[in-house]
C-alpha cells in the first residue's frame, strides 16, 4: 500500500494528498522533487519505509539524526530508534485525537522500574532534541493506590524539564 501511495504521489495523482506544498509543485512544475514526497506521508508510513532500507542506510540516517559518528551506531541502536519512532507515533496519535495523554502513559508503562520503560526512554529521547517544558504539577498525596501514577507523572515532569537540546 505504501509503495502504491508513493507511486500515486510521484506520478501526480492529486487526490493522493491535500498537502499544500505538494499541490504547489503539482500546479507549478507538474512533477514533485523527491525531497517533497515525505510531506505526504504519515509517521507510520515513514517508519515502514525506514524499515525497508538496508542496515547500512538505516545506520547512516540514525547517525545523522542523532548527530553522532556512524561508527558508533550499531544494529541495536537502529532497533531502539525504530521503537522510539513507534512510541512517538502512538503518543502523537493520542494527542492528535484529543485523548488524554496521562492515562495513556499510565496504561502503557508496565515496567516496575520507570528507568526501564520504553515510553520514558522515548520521552527522554524527545527531550534531548527539544526545549525544556515547564510542567507544574499540583501536590498529590501519595497513597498505596496512586504511588505508581504519581511516580510516572513526576518522572515525565522531570524528563521534560531536563532537556539536553543539542
Amino acid at each position: 500500500m505504501i509503495l502504491k501511495k508513493l507511486y500515486d504521489i510521484g506520478t501526480g495523482d492529486k487526490s493522493s494528498s491535500k498537502n499544500i506544498l505538494l499541490q504547489h509543485y503539482y500546479n507549478s512544475q507538474k512533477m514533485l522533487p523527491l525531497w517533497v514526497i515525505p510531506n505526504a506521508l504519515t509517521l507510520g508510513e515513514l517508519n515502514v519505509l525506514f524499515s525497508m532500507l538496508n542496515m547500512s542506510t538505516q545506520k547512516q540516517i540514525c547517525a545523522k539524526l542523532m548527530n553522532v559518528d556512524i561508527t558508533k551506531i550499531k544494529e541495536k541502536n537502529v532497533s531502539t530508534f525504530m521503537g522510539y519512532v513507534e512510541n512517538i507515533r502512538r503518543i502523537r496519535n493520542v494527542i492528535n485525537h484529543y485523548e488524554p495523554l496521562i492515562p495513556f502513559l499510565l496504561n502503557n508503562i508496565k515496567e516496575k522500574h520507570l528507568k526501564d520503560s520504553q515510553i520514558i526512554k522515548t520521552i527522554e529521547f524527545l527531550a534531548t532534541y527539544s526545549e525544556p517544558i515547564i510542567i507544574t504539577m499540583p501536590y498529590i498525596p501519595v497513597t498505596d493506590y496512586n504511588k505508581k501514577k504519581v511516580a510516572v507523572l513526576k518522572k515525565v515532569q522531570q524528563v521534560m524539564q531536563k532537556s539536553n537540546k543539542l
